[in-house]
């Protein structure tokens, strides 16, 4: 009877224990809640949308176009830069098409906003470009297909595609670690209430219904560039534009969350303490501005196993490159969960190459900073020349195999 009653009282323990760390986190979770109402907005601006909807691969930039962010803290702006510029072919380098099409090498590269970044008026494409005519002393030409906030699926399909279309001698597809899990989604200007809004879903048919759609970026035609760096030069807190832009996602972000309900303290539809210890997320189960596949094998999507047999079946070669993050670099490893390794698994197996890690190709010296924090994760001057440089070495071993 006693070895029963241990054995009860083992069990009634560990569900107290259990239901304490649960409360605690929802605690924690509502605390933090309070305290980012209290503080005021933290979110991004733009004065127009700088994509165009693209029903088969989601999104495509406007050409000749400029894409400028104002990044707005505690409601207060504190920063910007042009973080994207589009050629004439509505792609984010320096080359064209018509270049492309006169040039000794051809390459393409696929990735996201990392590879699609612009500071100082270039991509690492761009710089990459520019390593190998000096390496190589040949008309080298790298067209940038890489598109913001594009996850792994959405390479393929657009790879698929433009390898087939232009067949250059090799294409590169670039993702970081987030970009594995990213589902397919689709974005579009939209007008409503007399303001615009830069929207992305992930039904390619539907923008406002906020089960599927979020707002991208904050638009408003007067937070331009120059009123940004005219507000940051004068030490100004850009008043009373402020105000007004502030009101404008104060509204948005109201009508989202009264839909999506981010977070409950007393729901018993979530355990946050279970989300938490499986995905590093509490909130995991509210879905998040990129949707998200379930599975951890891209052979069950059937549209990116058509893909890679598309791109083998053609003469360009393919190179598969991790870019890290300068933690990664730091530490000389990748920093994703096992869904994603499992997915970076599968694509190996699935396209007959590896994923270059740059954290184990690259020897040399890193910068001091890679990156634009405290403001953004994405990569300064520095880290694109980085970037650049790491995947020259592999792209021109590629071409020394490809010349044997």
């Amino acid at each position: 009877m006693r070895v029963v009653e241990k054995a009860l009282l083992f069990a009634f323990s560990i569900i107290v224990a259990i239901l304490f760390v649960e409360s605690s986190v929802r605690v924690y979770l509502y605390a933090k809640e309070m305290y980012s109402s209290r503080e005021g907005f933290d979110y991004r601006v733009t004065p127009s949308v700088y994509v165009e909807y693209d029903e088969q691969h989601g999104e495509r930039f406007k050409p000749n176009a400029e894409f400028w962010i104002s990044l707005i803290r505690n409601g207060k702006l504190v920063w910007g830069t042009c973080c994207g510029r589009s050629n004439e072919d509505g792609l984010g380098g320096i080359s064209t098409i018509r270049e492309f099409n006169e040039a000794d090498i051809k390459i393409l590269v696929f990735g996201d906003s990392c590879t699609h970044w612009n500071q100082d008026g270039v991509t690492w494409p761009d710089l990459l470009q520019e390593n190998l005519r000096k390496a190589l002393g040949k008309n080298v030409v790298v067209l940038n297909y890489a598109r913001g906030t594009y996850g792994v699926l959405q390479m393929l399909d657009l790879a698929a595609d433009k390898v087939e279309q232009h067949r250059p001698d090799l294409f590169i597809i670039a993702p970081i670690g987030d970009d594995f899990t990213r589902a397919r989604w689709w974005s579009k200007e939209i007008e409503q209430d007399g303001i615009t809004r830069w929207m992305l879903s992930s039904r390619k048919d539907e923008f406002l219904d906020y089960c599927f759609a979020v707002d991208e970026l904050i638009v408003n035609r007067k937070a331009t560039r120059e009123w940004c760096e005219q507000n940051l030069a004068s030490g100004g807190d850009g008043e009373p534009l402020l105000t007004e832009i502030n009101k404008q996602y104060a509204k948005l972000k109201s009508e989202v969350k009264a839909v999506r309900n981010p977070f409950n303290i007393l729901t018993l539809e979530h355990s946050y303490l279970y989300n938490w210890l499986t995905t590093g997320n509490p909130l995991a189960y509210v879905p998040g501005v990129i949707p998200r596949v379930s599975f951890s094998d891209y052979r069950e999507d059937f549209k990116a196993s058509s893909d890679l047999s598309r791109l083998q079946s053609t003469d360009s070669s393919m190179i598969l490159v991790y870019l890290p993050m300068f933690a990664e670099m730091k530490c000389r490893c990748c920093i994703v969960n096992e869904q994603t390794r499992s997915l970076m698994s599968s694509l190996e197996n699935m396209s007959g190459q590896p994923i270059r890690l740059i954290q184990d190709y690259y020897k040399g010296p890193l910068p001091s900073k890679m990156d634009l924090l405290p403001y953004d994760l994405h990569p300064n001057r520095a880290g694109l020349q980085f970037w650049a440089d790491a995947v020259t070495e592999i792209v021109l071993s590629q071409l020394r195999d490809r010349a044997r």
